[in-house]
């Protein structure tokens, strides 16, 4: 369960700091480069673990732009979800719930030395290809 925006401000897991469009254009770019180079991959069995650590990176920098955007610095995965559901009613709830199931199955490959399938794979490159338009144009907007 995602707690509210403020407890991961309150808890110094995100911090302020001064608005870089350097950082929010870099974070961008490697969001992108990874979307990329998974696309040029192409998921099979024995590549789905490594790349869906690509494409939820690349979700991950997309919506930190978003944080960088407002002058703030996470030190949580945790709080940039938080954040888009605070922030961004844009992301309905299903998408936001996604993210952090993504999140999970990510924390479970990385610490856990687990598997995850071709198919939960090719649905997050898809919910990715959906998510990072999304992003740029927010951040085209604002």
């Amino acid at each position: 369960m995602l707690r509210d925006f403020e407890y991961y401000i309150k808890t110094r897991k995100v911090v302020k700091q001064p608005v870089s469009e350097s950082t929010i254009n870099s974070l961008m770019k490697k969001s992108k480069r990874r979307l990329d180079y998974v696309k040029d991959q192409g998921v099979n069995e024995e590549n789905a673990d490594f790349l869906f650590e690509d494409i939820y990176e690349s979700i991950r920098e997309a919506a930190q732009a978003l944080l960088a955007k407002e002058g703030y610095k996470p030190y949580s995965h945790e709080a940039v979800i938080a954040f888009l559901k605070y922030k961004y009613p844009e992301f309905r709830e299903d998408e936001i719930i996604k993210f952090d199931d993504y999140r999970k199955i990510r924390n479970q490959l990385i610490y856990y030395a687990k598997n995850t399938s071709k198919e939960k794979t090719e649905a997050a490159l898809i919910y990715l290809e959906k998510f990072y338009p999304k992003v740029k144009e927010l951040l085209d907007k604002k």
